[in-house]
């Protein structure tokens, strides 16, 4: 099983609005063109969707979610009571992770994290301390010239990898 782990993003379906449902599942929360770009990878490669976010560490895509304006550049954020969440969750506590999420992250047999900066650095060293032995870990905005140097060039990777999959 490959479980794919996407970064959050800013941009959000506000279910404060009349409009808008109560809740909406995790994996479409996200609106911009990046999340978006990132759900299509999912969906071409993977089995199951974690998000990485600054309210919830790591949830399960279909987490049903209310909008949050939490970013990890918030004053009041602390990378410290983050990175113990997201090591208790990566580690099976089910008291910071669901169930889905504890089988997504434990079940998986490869895990790509596409995710930069703080969050790829503080959610990969949860993911290593927590020894998921039977997964490899990819990281391609990492490791794959084509996917550095910003947000363009991994939305360009990610099209790329999709083009080929389909045989375009």
């Amino acid at each position: 099983m490959h479980t794919v782990i996407m970064q959050c993003g800013s941009l959000k379906v506000d279910t404060r609005k009349d409009e808008n449902p109560d809740t909406v599942a995790a994996r479409d929360l996200y609106t911009s063109g990046y999340a978006t770009v990132k759900r299509n990878y999912h969906d071409t490669f993977g089995d199951r969707l974690v998000i990485l976010s600054a309210e919830h560490g790591f949830i399960h895509g279909d987490a049903q979610l209310e909008f949050y304006d939490t970013t990890a550049g918030d004053e009041d954020f602390s990378y410290e009571e983050w990175a113990g969440q997201l090591q208790a969750q990566a580690a099976g506590d089910e008291t910071f992770a669901t169930p889905e999420t504890v089988a997504a992250l434990h079940g998986a047999d490869k895990i790509t994290l596409l995710a930069g900066g703080d969050y790829a650095e503080y959610a990969g060293e949860a993911l290593d301390a927590a020894e998921l032995v039977d997964a490899e870990i990819y990281r391609p905005f990492e490791t794959e010239p084509e996917a550095q140097g910003g947000m363009g060039y991994q939305m360009e990777w990610m099209n790329d990898q999709i083009a080929a999959a389909e045989g375009e």
